[in-house]
């Protein structure tokens, strides 16, 4: 892997991320709105965000640990 992969990497995982959480907070209103009341449409649409908030850590995470390596490449091609 050189630098210039890593740097497409990290920029796949991003948009990758991006996706999914649109994708939860797409099922999160439809979770809310089919609910047989407001209350529980809520809570699921809470829960979904719990979800949804852990996933956006990961892949921050992931981001980061790529991020490092891409500079280690650097380096290392420098």
């Amino acid at each position: 892997m050189d630098y210039a992969s890593a740097e497409n990497q990290i920029a796949q995982v991003e948009q990758q991320g991006r996706t999914t959480l649109q994708k939860m907070q797409t099922l999160a209103q439809k979770l809310r709105s089919s609910a047989t009341d407001e209350t529980t449409g809520r809570e699921r649409a809470m829960d979904l965000r719990e979800v949804a908030l852990s996933v956006q850590q990961q892949n921050q995470s992931v981001v980061a640990l790529v991020d490092q390596m891409a500079e280690y490449i650097k380096t290392l091609e420098g």
